[in-house]
């Protein structure tokens, strides 16, 4: 008798041991990164996907594609096309269920490692005649190698909508490769190449990371 009431007594916790996994089992989420495309000196489209791999970690795969920049339409004799690759692994600290909702992301608070790589490909004209018409043709290639640590939060609004803000510190270390060579008179550069010297300085430096992306659940 008494071991029959043990059991009844145990079947509740037991059933609901099993049923744990499923509550915090996250699904994949489509994101699209909505500030990417404002941005005025790289107009990129940029999304990316977050797969579980686990109760509290996911990995994040991000792919963009660089179009434009502020006043490109004006500016006719530069060019610029480009893309960047991300890839971040990710630790919630206490994912939660979302009740009453069967799509089942992680939800919460989290800490992020994320690496990524961007390429530039850029075709400049510039006047070294002094005013006489003729123009010379340069092309340089940006490369940017990044690490960073990341905090954000994720959370799910609705059924199938959720929003994910973050913000940390990163470390990037660049290079140029002009050619057939650097035009001699680099004070017009910084004017008319807005990825490049103002954003990817050659060289290593810390770098602020900020950022927010819309996504789109998957069952």
């Amino acid at each position: 008798m008494l071991k029959r009431w043990i059991g009844i007594f145990l079947l509740p916790l037991f059933l609901m041991a099993q049923e744990e996994p499923q509550r915090f089992s996250p699904g994949p989420v489509l994101k699209l990164m909505p500030l990417a495309m404002v941005d005025p000196f790289q107009y990129t489209l940029h999304g990316g996907v977050e797969l579980p791999i686990g109760l509290t970690n996911t990995i994040q795969a991000e792919g963009g594609w660089v179009f434009g920049y502020l006043g490109q339409a004006a500016e006719t004799d530069f060019t610029q096309q480009g893309f960047k690759l991300r890839l971040s692994w990710r630790e919630y600290f206490a994912p939660k269920p979302v009740k009453g909702n069967r799509s089942r992301i992680i939800h919460g608070g989290y800490l992020a490692l994320m690496g990524s790589y961007q390429h530039y490909n850029q075709t400049i004209e510039i006047d070294t005649s002094g005013g006489y018409g003729y123009f010379r043709e340069y092309q340089r290639s940006i490369q940017g190698l990044e690490g960073a640590f990341l905090l954000g939060y994720h959370t799910q609004i609705g059924q199938r909508l959720s929003i994910d803000v973050w913000g940390g510190l990163g470390l990037r270390y660049a290079t140029h490769r002009w050619s057939p060579s650097k035009p001699a008179f680099s004070g017009l550069i910084p004017r008319i190449t807005p990825v490049g010297d103002l954003i990817l300085l050659p060289g290593g430096r810390p770098v602020p990371r900020m950022g927010m992306a819309i996504g789109w659940i998957l069952r």
